[in-house]
Order: C-alpha cells, then sequence, then structure tokens
C-alpha cells in the first residue's frame, strides 16, 4: 500500500519516507535507476504533469518534500531558456523565456536551501556551457556553505548517448567521498 508501478520494473512511493525524489524528470530516468538499485522512490514531478512555476504546483511538490523527507532531491531544471542555443533568437525574445523561467530557478533554490538545513541531499544538474549558473538564484545556491559544483563528463558515468563535448555542471552539498565521484572528466 502507498506505492505503484511508474512502469513494468519499478515502484513509487506514494507515502512514508523516501531516499529519492525527482523534479523536471522527464523520462524519470534517474528515479528508475535508484529504484532499481533498491531505493525508495517517490513520484517523478516533470513540468508537464505539475506546473512547477506556481503555487499549485509547487506547493504538491513542498507536501511531498515535507512529509515524505527524501534523502535527496534531484533537480534536472530545464535548460532551454538558458542554452546558447538561444542566442540565435531575439535577444527580447530570449530574455521573455527566461523571465519566464524564473518561479523555477526560485523553487530550485528554495528546495536546496531546504535539503541543506535539514542535513539532507539535493543535486542540480544543467549543461556547463549553461546561462542558468550566471543567474542571481544560481549564484546563491553555489555560494551556500557546504556546497560544491563543479563539470563533468556523463560518458564517464557510462551514458554513451551524450557527446564528449557536452558536460554537465552538477551542485550538491559537499561530501569527499560521494562529490569526488561526480567530478570526472574525459581523458
Amino acid at each position: 500500500m502507498g506505492e505503484y508501478a511508474a512502469d513494468s520494473s519499478w515502484l513509487v512511493k506514494t507515502k512514508g519516507k523516501i531516499n529519492f525524489l525527482e523534479l523536471f524528470c522527464s523520462a524519470a530516468v534517474a528515479s528508475e535507476t535508484c529504484a532499481e538499485g533498491g531505493l525508495s522512490v517517490g513520484e517523478p514531478i516533470d513540468i508537464l504533469g505539475h506546473d512547477l512555476s506556481g503555487e499549485k504546483g509547487q506547493g504538491y511538490v513542498w507536501h511531498l518534500i515535507t512529509t515524505q523527507k527524501p534523502d535527496v532531491v534531484f533537480i534536472g531544471i530545464p535548460c532551454t531558456p538558458w542554452s546558447h542555443m538561444q542566442n540565435i533568437n531575439d535577444p527580447s525574445e530570449v530574455e521573455r523565456k527566461r523571465e519566464e523561467a524564473l518561479p523555477l530557478l526560485k523553487f530550485s533554490r528554495d528546495v536546496a536551501k531546504h535539503q541543506l538545513s535539514t542535513g539532507k541531499w539535493f543535486l542540480i544538474e544543467n549543461p556547463a556551457t549553461s546561462a542558468i549558473w550566471k543567474t542571481r538564484q544560481f549564484r546563491e545556491i553555489t555560494a551556500l556553505q557546504g556546497v560544491s559544483w563543479d563539470s563533468a563528463e556523463l560518458c564517464m558515468h557510462g551514458l554513451r548517448a551524450q557527446s564528449r563535448n557536452c558536460p554537465t555542471r552538477r551542485v550538491c552539498p559537499s561530501s569527499t567521498t560521494l562529490t569526488q565521484e561526480f567530478w570526472l572528466h574525459c581523458s
């Protein structure tokens, strides 16, 4: 009880303590991987099913975070408004898209601060070249006491579909053993 099958191979825990909660999940690959590894996984939350830019969607996620107390919240915030590919668009259109995305950045910052304040983990991931890292909200996150950030190539973690020329930047609480595994670069 309190679980449902996300697909044929793994379960989502809807009640009680969880190990992992994925936000902006798209295909929920991280959730599936954690579940297959034996972790209890909460409902993967994507912007297609929940408007995370508004109070209702954010309130729902805060309810999950405060009642299920995930050990780790994975935040894979959409990179589209912050991508270098946006440079081909009219600058006013890019600015409009980025303004629309600000509630997601603020929400991500607040979730990261909450997790850190409760002794829990968060992991934020976005392309290393993304302009998101230059925003005030993300500079606030990277400046938090006890937070590490760096870039890594996902091919070093076994993901072969990623280009070697597309490093991902990650932000998470510092831990010498765990974060050393994150910051791997192609040789």
